[in-house]
């Protein structure tokens, strides 16, 4: 009889590199970054820290964070990360 083992994390998540990472270390202005490159998680995050430093209004730069947040699960999803949830099977269910 064989087991699987549980305690077995998923296989890593290779994730290829971000195409406005050099756009931005160019200097290249961000918000032409974002036009370019919107599925850049890295270009909204530095979008939201601009506009942190800006002294610019805070719901400004936390709807970057989050714009940025999404953009990173859907990079994820993209490239083979799962969501990894207990399942009744596992013991977890009802």
């Amino acid at each position: 009889m064989s087991f699987d083992d549980l305690m077995a994390g998923p296989p890593p998540t290779r994730l290829p590199e971000d195409p406005a990472a050099a756009s931005l270390a160019a200097g290249d202005e961000p918000r032409s970054v974002v036009t370019a490159h919107p599925e850049s998680p890295l270009a909204w995050a530095v979008l939201a820290e601009l506009a942190l430093a800006e002294g610019g209004d805070g719901v400004v730069a936390y709807a970057f964070a989050r714009v940025g947040y999404h953009r990173s699960l859907d990079q994820l999803r993209r490239n083979g990360r799962k969501p990894r949830f207990g399942t009744w099977s596992h013991g977890t269910g009802p």
